[in-house]
């Protein structure tokens, strides 16, 4: 099996995005993108290669990344055959590598990082996850015990992921790093991240955003990200991570304007608050219990049933979290 492929932190990694576009189950395409090539880099060349898995094997393949246009933002494509999507059962990950050539053809810089085809999506009120209806159950990561302390989200304090996917439950984190994010990726636990302000609680500033949310995009395990309903987010913003659903925060409040860059809203309060939440358009509406404490995973599990029960009188919602 090969190895896993640490993301490269550099102001080159920065400047190129990695995403999938088209994913069937005879093809995928698979896109790097640069705004604007450094100074020095006359090209990019780069490969995708895979899937490795941790709880399957299969044939890996290759493909090489082919320049798409000379005209605007720089951007390359590779197609994958019969690819490999990463779900929560199965979480195949792709190994993405590029080059940054100077006008000689030699490298100045090799970048590599992990790529899931995550078949994830909303449409009406509901999401999918591979084709099918699926929705999403779990907790806030500092709600569940570990070892006799609540934990704080980060690999260190939330050792047993295992027991995340064994209850099939999503986690509800607050700007995992990358140590969760990369532990998550490689054993199938969906991550719903937060992202509010820094660490003194102010709110990010725009760049401060993009920079975030690119960084959370890097990761397989991180399906969903929760911003506030004043987050800076531009049409560029949200061009720039196509593959992450992005949801609006709300709490408490009767009527909801979804903002235009939100594929879904995950509102919080009691069973009464968030059942009278009318939304002033059609997206899945992810339900968010007041936060209490639970001794483990199973416990936060059958707790979010205990929640569907109480919502029940008020509708069908797009998903359940304590």
């Amino acid at each position: 099996m090969n190895k896993p492929l640490e993301p490269t932190s550099t102001a080159a990694a920065a400047d190129v995005e990695v995403f999938f576009g088209e994913l069937t189950d005879s093809i995928a395409r698979i896109y790097l993108r640069a705004g604007q090539l450094p100074e020095g880099v006359e090209r990019i060349a780069g490969r995708v290669r895979g899937p490795r898995c941790e709880f399957a094997r299969t044939l890996p393949s290759e493909a090489k990344f082919e320049a798409c246009s000379d005209d605007g933002p720089w951007l390359a494509s590779a197609t994958l055959p019969d690819p490999c999507p990463w779900t929560p059962e199965l979480p195949m990950i792709y190994d993405v590598t590029w080059e940054l050539l100077d006008g000689r053809g030699e490298a100045v810089a090799t970048v590599r990082r992990e790529l899931g085809l995550r078949p994830l999506g909303a449409r009406g009120t509901s999401l999918y996850l591979d084709g099918r209806r699926w929705v999403p159950r779990g907790a806030r990561a500092d709600s569940v015990e570990a070892d006799g302390v609540v934990g704080g989200g980060r690999a260190s304090e939330v050792p047993d992921v295992d027991t995340w996917r064994e209850g099939h439950a999503v986690m509800l984190v607050d700007r995992p790093d990358d140590e969760l994010a990369a532990v998550a990726s490689r054993r199938g636990v969906l991550l719903m991240a937060t992202v509010g302000g820094d660490s003194a609680g102010t709110p990010l500033t725009e760049s401060a955003l993009r920079e975030e949310l690119r960084r959370l995009a890097h990761w397989p395990a991180v399906a969903m990200v929760a911003l506030a309903s004043d987050a800076a987010v531009d049409d560029d913003l949200r061009r720039s991570v196509p593959n992450l659903l992005l949801a609006q925060l709300a709490a408490g409040e009767p009527a909801v304007k979804v903002e235009s860059w939100a594929d879904l809203v995950l509102c919080s309060g009691s069973a009464a608050e968030v059942g009278a939440t009318k939304l002033d358009r059609e997206v899945p509406l992810v339900a968010l219990a007041p936060q209490r404490t639970f001794a483990d995973v199973d416990a936060a599990r059958s707790a979010c049933d205990t929640w569907q029960g109480e919502l029940a009188a008020h509708g069908d919602f797009a998903g359940y979290l304590v």
